[in-house]
């Protein structure tokens, strides 16, 4: 039989170093056990997407408006109004945006 520390990581002769224990931390870390850590909710897979989607949707919408909000500054439009129509009609779909991803999260968290 070889001799050779058996505490060896990989085939290099480089050790393992111990972390140092104390006293507290074995009697207060009840709550980061293995066993007492609660899992994420699992999303069925149908919907896995979904929030990286609504995510995406949320920045696209600031972005447009924030863009035809930059375009009401320009002096180059001569009739503004088209331009106003879209910030509101955008501003009114980030509310049904809103109210899209409270239902999600309903149906996310089986309620």
């Amino acid at each position: 039989m070889p001799y050779g520390n058996r505490f060896v990581s990989g085939i290099a002769s480089r050790e393992l170093k111990s972390n140092p224990i104390q006293m507290a931390s074995l009697f207060n870390n009840n709550e980061q056990h293995p066993n007492e850590v609660k899992a994420d909710k699992l999303i069925p897979n149908e919907l896995s997407s979904v929030p990286e989607v609504l995510g995406q949707l949320e920045l696209n919408i600031d972005n447009l408006i924030n863009s035809y909000s930059t375009a009401l500054q320009n002096p180059v439009f001569k009739t503004k109004n088209h331009l106003k129509a879209a910030v509101l009609l955008l501003k009114e779909f980030r509310k049904f945006y809103v109210g899209l991803v409270k239902i999600t999260k309903k149906i996310v968290d089986n309620k």
